[in-house]
């Protein structure tokens, strides 16, 4: 009788440490979501006064993500997302004639990363696209020998990391929603083949990203 209890007890010790790991695999993960981008506009004189522009551009794309916590605190999870507005509009004069030209800029959808840790009750999450980018395949003739250039650009890539996107921290357990922003006001001199010149540049950044049972 000792014995089958004894057998019995290890039987049971074999199947709750092949349960286990199951069950912990099998928690359901947290998912978030989140929306925004940013907004430019740019204003340039060139160095002899002879063009003079203003353009407005818009990048927002949405992210859908999900993410675990491992016992040892570390967080892993995957994501996707797409743009949602690519849009560059400009207008202005050259020698007094004026102009006005739109970018017809494309955008493909592109994975999310995620990662961080979690310490104390708080989440530290960290989320990235680094392979959201706007392109331009070739330049767009404004008139009078004013271009608006072709190029890759990673608008909406930077404006995540403008607003702390890879640090992220909420108290775990209960659903959150984070609306960080930041406003940059910056002048920059034009690269070629702009003719010199110098721009004034405003870009709102804002985002909301809402965690659901994180």
């Amino acid at each position: 009788m000792i014995a089958r209890r004894q057998a019995a007890g290890a039987l049971w010790a074999i199947v709750l440490c092949v349960l286990a790991p199951s069950a912990a695999a099998s928690a359901p993960a947290t998912s978030g979501v989140a929306t925004g981008g940013v907004t430019q506009t740019r204003h340039y004189v060139s160095t002899d006064g002879s063009v003079v522009a203003d353009d407005a551009s818009t990048y927002r794309g949405t992210l859908s993500f999900t993410f675990r916590v491992r016992p040892n605190g570390t967080i892993t999870g995957t994501g996707t997302g797409h743009y949602v507005a690519v849009s560059w509009h400009e207008t202005g004069t050259i020698d007094g004639a004026s102009f006005s030209c739109d970018a017809p800029k494309t955008a493909q959808p592109f994975a999310v990363t995620v990662g961080g840790h979690v310490a104390a009750g708080v989440v530290h999450l960290s989320l990235g696209i680094p392979k959201a980018t706007e392109v331009l395949a070739a330049n767009v003739q404004c008139g009078n020998g004013h271009y608006l250039v072709a190029g890759t650009t990673s608008y909406l890539r930077d404006s995540l990391v403008a607003v702390g996107g890879a640090k992220l921290q909420f108290r775990s357990g209960r659903s959150v929603v984070l609306h960080p922003t930041k406003h940059v006001e910056m002048t920059a001199a034009a690269a070629a083949p702009t003719a010199p010149g110098t721009f004034h540049v405003v870009q709102q950044h804002s985002w909301t990203i809402e965690i659901k049972g994180g």
